[in-house]
């Protein structure tokens, strides 16, 4: 009782301390008084706490019964291992610095915004493969239940910093690049989100499960309809991307990369036969030619204006073409056989 008691103390003490008071970020010191040496020391303790409470729950995995405590300390090395990323991306950025409140740098937002989102799905599969001991696989469970739970705000907080936070283009703290490698990277991380958001549905014991793959397919699809919109921007406006004025041949060509991203969701679709990702496709597609109509006839003339239509009517003839053509995948074919068992005969199918 008393073991347990002090364990409780210590771990809302560190958290207070680490995740709050002290928090290399945004904690209450004085960042007059601070430099790199010294907020890296606070990062490099935030790891330090993670690999001490993880031993603290090892030590706590006693018994395959919930325990109160090994959950908590469980809870914390989760807490601290989250923290400790966010804290290593912004030293990086900023290293003295980085407790002055200065702004986002470069492509930092990109890299806040997928490091949940990384962080519960890789720890949940490392957790997954744990050794499968009586001593380890209890304090395994309440890890795997926490991932389970946390991959939820992971996958919204990702697509809420993606689409609209810190998106290069209209972001509210929009990620600056400063050349191509940075262009590249940024189309690597929208890629990586829609890679892990559609990976997430491996989690084990995942909560909600069926209502998490609709918000699986919506973030995946969501991210790469994202990058492309941001790739017809920069090859339009390879130096500015965020104030540089919309052009009217630039947008029309994003209704043209709307209707061809839709017409391939919709063809991945009817390969997977999956209905959400049709809707989904559908959705993008009526969008497009809205879009494309209202561009067409409020600033596109001419030989111009005739094309765009033109290129979006065979866009939609051929998702027309693929939505006909599609059938339901039939049943497995059956075998009619005979099974003799105890001297009676039973005919059965069997599917092949």
């Amino acid at each position: 009782m008393i073991s347990r008691g002090c364990a409780w103390f210590g771990l809302i003490v560190a958290g207070y301390i680490l995740l709050v008071a002290r928090h290399p970020w945004w904690g209450g010191q004085d960042p007059t008084t601070t430099n790199a040496l010294s907020t890296l020391l606070a990062v490099l303790a935030q790891l330090v706490a993670v690999v001490l409470t993880l031993f603290l729950g090892r030590a706590l995995s006693r018994s395959p019964k919930v325990e109160a405590t090994r959950f908590a300390a469980a809870s914390a090395a989760i807490l601290f291992a989250w923290s400790f990323g966010h804290s290593v991306v912004r030293w990086l950025s900023h290293a003295g610095y980085m407790d002055n409140g200065p702004a986002l740098a470069g492509l930092e937002g990109l890299a806040h915004g997928i490091w949940p989102l990384a962080f519960v799905l890789g720890a949940a599969f490392v957790t997954a493969g744990a050794p499968n001991r009586e001593t380890i696989r209890p304090y395994a469970f309440d890890m795997q239940a926490i991932y389970a739970a946390a991959i939820w705000p992971a996958l919204i907080f990702a697509a809420f910093a993606f689409w609209l936070t810190v998106n290069p283009w209209w972001g509210i703290m929009p990620a600056q690049s400063t050349g191509v490698a940075d262009d590249l990277l940024a189309l690597a991380a929208y890629g990586a989100a829609a890679f892990m958001s559609a990976a997430a549905m491996g989690v084990p014991h995942l909560r909600w499960r069926r209502s998490f793959a609709y918000a699986s397919l919506i973030t995946t699809t969501g991210h790469l309809f994202v990058a492309a919109t941001l790739i017809v921007r920069r090859l339009y406006h390879p130096t500015d991307l965020g104030a540089a004025p919309v052009m009217d041949v630039e947008a029309w060509s994003y209704s043209a990369a709307w209707a061809v991203f839709g017409a391939v969701v919709f063809w991945l679709g009817t390969r997977r036969n999956d209905v959400m990702q049709r809707w989904i496709a559908l959705t993008i597609l009526v969008g497009a030619t809205l879009y494309a109509f209202a561009i067409a006839f409020t600033r596109l003339t001419g030989l111009v204006q005739i094309g765009s239509l033109i290129g979006l009517a065979a866009v939609l003839l051929l998702v027309a073409w693929l939505a006909r053509s599609y059938r339901t995948k039939p049943p497995a074919p059956t075998d009619l056989i005979t099974i003799t068992s105890g001297g009676r005969r039973d005919r059965r199918h069997v599917r092949r």
